[in-house]
């Protein structure tokens, strides 16, 4: 009797970890779950990001043909997932985009550069977002 009283003490404290191991790992998934779409108010790269936000900023070498990028964010598996609206046509090899105060701090992410065809270029190393009003997160690839 006291041991099928132990094994299900150790059945249910086995359960509760498996359940706490599960929720940690998805935490970074479900807080990034509802990741708004990249602002229409996009500065041109020859602008700087307004007071009221930071920028994003990818700058590649190496590139000679047309190019298209992407954000992509992290889940707590591991995996890369593309941010709805964070992707367009790489002109100049520079991409400046917005980001919102309530992206501060955010990550990982990386950018993503592919052929027009979406074959993958490469991928930058993975960065945060910005923590403060009017800074830019630059990263280069180099291809």
């Amino acid at each position: 009797m006291e041991k099928q009283r132990m094994n299900t003490i150790y059945r249910k404290l086995f359960l509760a970890t498996s359940i706490v191991i599960l929720a940690l790992a998805l935490l970074p998934a479900l807080a990034l779950a509802d990741l708004p779409t990249r602002p229409e108010d996009v500065p041109t790269p020859e602008s700087r990001p307004p007071k009221a936000g930071a920028g994003i900023e990818l700058s590649v070498t190496g590139a000679t043909e047309p190019y298209d990028a992407v954000v992509q964010w992290q889940d707590g598996l591991g995996e890369w997932h593309d941010v709805d609206g964070w992707r367009g046509r790489v002109e100049d090899n520079h991409v400046l985009w917005f980001v919102s105060e309530a992206l501060f701090g955010a990550g990982p992410f990386r950018w993503l550069v592919y052929t027009a065809e979406g074959q993958p270029l490469g991928s930058s190393e993975s960065f945060d977002m910005p923590l403060y009003k009017g800074t830019i997160t630059h990263v280069t690839i180099a291809l």
